[in-house]
């Protein structure tokens, strides 16, 4: 699942009137329940259900509406919306975004509409959101620390044309895994 644009997204495949997911059914069954929990709920209450969801995540879509409960999301709301038609509807329109948005790992993120490939810490993701800043920047923004200056050298033959070789994925790459990289190519 991702957040894209202050929509929860998630991927799969549409193919005529049917929507399918990389795990089966019940991955489409649980993809369902959380979309109708972040329609019908508050922000907060979808991340509390999810946070539910994720303590027995091998077992969604069993133990959902305890989930909502505990979340106090209006259960019957929820069913009515995963048993339906504006379910089937949510995950569609949810599974297309993803598409048109270049979505294909999980999770992909953007940040400023831009694919966000650094850290996975509070502080690289705070980081990049800092970043988008132009002006009145959080308080918040101006305690996080610097990473580490770290020295990466990439060395290339000019005649490898594979992608392998591209050193440019590379670069990619070592800035996403190490945020205070310093690269020499």
């Amino acid at each position: 699942s991702r957040l894209f644009e202050g929509h929860h997204l998630l991927s799969g495949r549409v193919q005529g009137d049917e929507l399918t997911s990389m795990h089966g059914e019940s991955e489409v069954v649980g993809n369902k329940l959380q979309l109708c929990v972040h329609e019908h709920g508050t922000y907060e209450q979808w991340l509390n259900f999810l946070d539910c969801e994720n303590e027995s995540w091998r077992q969604i879509p069993d133990g959902w509406q305890q989930c909502a409960e505990q979340a106090r999301v209006d259960v019957g709301a929820v069913r009515t919306c995963f048993e339906g038609d504006e379910g089937t509807r949510l995950l569609r329109a949810s599974f297309e975004a993803s598409q048109e948005a270049g979505a294909r790992g999980s999770p992909t993120i953007f940040v400023g509409g831009e694919r966000y490939s650094g850290g996975r810490s509070e502080q690289a993701f705070a980081r990049a959101i800092c970043a988008q800043y132009e002006g009145g920047r959080p308080g918040y923004c101006d305690d996080i620390p610097a990473p580490p200056q770290v020295p990466v050298t990439v060395l290339a033959d000019r005649r490898c044309e594979r992608r392998e070789c591209d050193t440019k994925r590379q670069v990619a790459g070592l800035k996403a895994r190490i945020p205070g990289a310093k690269v020499t190519n």
